[in-house]
């Protein structure tokens, strides 16, 4: 499921260091479709490919596809039919029952609704294959807003079965058939991609505990999982605290990415792997500093900087748009009987973390290997200490981030990415 991302500028609103999302400008992508014959195309960015390309299955990787398409395909298929069966029988039945969807859920409904969301979530990721997850941290339940890069379909079933949340999804996903009944249970945040101000949908979400938590995919698209793309301002723009949440997907054949796959291929492909894997780590809950609640783009770009750190991935600030660029060249390319070029070799990036405030101070025992002691004390009493408060300048143009310039510096090109220090004292 793609979750399109609230962005909500403001003409009271500057924007620091960041720049908005900067789009390819290589090539016009405009007049790609419209290529004449005979005329040489455009140059391929080489930032598109790194971040929207996804991995190639070798030859031996489609010939176990093919072989475990006549064996383990059929199978599967029929038991996600059953379930999608079973949760259209209970829609209809629920239905009627469903208040008004500017209404939360009555308790015992909703506590129906989340122990399906369970059940289905997990019981469809082990039809995938996804026999086990690693997970590192803990899920803390009194988040109302949950953060999380997006790569593939599977991330919102298995956010589905940890936190069963209200996820923002864009309206014509929602008007999907089954989509549109899972949008109203699991009482979704439906936004219009690109249109308005659409952040009043999560100001009563979050402030009224009647309201499941609210699940949103910062970059409001999925890529290759390789890169952190630009974050949107919609999940910052109430200033409450976050939970930021590391998906990955370790492969070997066949790479469970979305970005730039048809959605049926993608499920197809992954119908035909023995196990797929999923690894995920809940971070510690983000508590905004005072020039972060003020700042939804400051605050963006330093929960984005904690996941990239984590991670250890590159940051760059394409968007959905530039994905829509690749997908026109690679279709021009195509048709031109062309190769895309092959992505640039994946390296981890190291960015050091420096102690600097209280957030930074639990990062360091959660990345340190003192899992244990960080999971058994209590994350309330931990998160109590103090963060720093920074007192915003009379002037908006010199309001820093504490976490250094997160900006151009970080973007993919020639240049290698530059390590980004989390959370220094300006």
């Amino acid at each position: 499921m793609l979750a399109a991302q609230l962005d909500c500028p403001s003409e009271n609103m500057p924007l620091l260091a960041s720049p908005s999302p900067q789009s390819s400008t290589e090539t016009d992508v405009d007049a790609v479709p419209g290529i004449p014959d005979g005329v040489e195309l455009p140059r391929f960015p080489q930032q598109l490919v790194d971040v929207f390309r996804r991995g190639q299955t070798s030859f031996w990787g489609k010939v176990k596809m093919v072989i475990l398409f006549f064996i383990l395909f059929p199978i599967r298929l029929v038991f996600i039919i059953l379930y999608g069966l079973v949760y259209c029988a209970a829609a209809c039945i629920l239905g009627p029952c469903l208040p008004p969807k500017t209404k939360p859920l009555p308790p015992g409904l909703r506590a129906f609704v989340k122990f399906v969301g369970m059940v289905l979530g997990r019981s469809i990721l082990y039809i995938y294959g996804f026999l086990w997850v690693k997970t590192k941290g803990k899920p803390d339940k009194n988040v109302k807003v949950l953060v999380a890069n997006h790569t593939s379909m599977m991330d919102c079933l298995y956010l589905l079965f940890v936190w069963s949340p209200a996820f923002v999804i864009a309206d014509f996903i929602s008007r999907a058939p089954v989509v549109k009944w899972f949008t109203r249970f699991q009482q979704c945040v439906v936004v219009n991609r690109g249109k308005g101000n659409n952040s009043d949908a999560l100001k009563e979400r979050v402030t009224n505990p009647e309201w499941p938590p609210v699940m949103i995919f910062p970059e409001g698209t999925t890529n290759n999982g390789t890169h952190l793309a630009y974050f949107h301002t919609g999940a910052f723009v109430n200033g409450c605290p976050i939970q930021p949440v590391v998906i990955s997907y370790p492969y070997w054949s066949f790479d469970p990415s979305w970005s730039t796959m048809h959605g049926a291929f993608n499920m197809l492909g992954l119908l035909c792997q023995v196990f797929n894997q999923m690894e995920i780590a809940y971070l510690p809950v983000y508590h905004p500093s005072e020039a972060e609640r003020l700042d939804p783009r400051l605050y963006a770009r330093n929960v984005r900087a904690v996941i990239a750190a984590y991670g250890g991935r590159p940051i760059t600030d394409l968007a959905y748009k530039d994905k829509c660029k690749y997908e026109e060249l690679a279709e021009a390319y195509e048709k031109a009987g062309k190769s895309i070029p092959q992505r640039t070799p994946q390296r981890r990036v190291a960015y050091p973390t420096v102690p600097a405030d209280a957030y930074n101070v639990h990062m360091t025992r959660f990345q340190s290997g003192a899992d244990r002691a960080y999971l058994d004390t209590d994350q309330a009493a931990i998160m109590a200490t103090p963060i720093p408060s920074v007192t915003p300048p009379t002037s908006p143009s010199s309001l820093q981030s504490p976490m250094g310039p997160l900006g151009s510096s970080a973007l993919l090109g020639p240049s290698p990415v530059q390590p980004i220090p989390l959370h220094l004292d300006s």
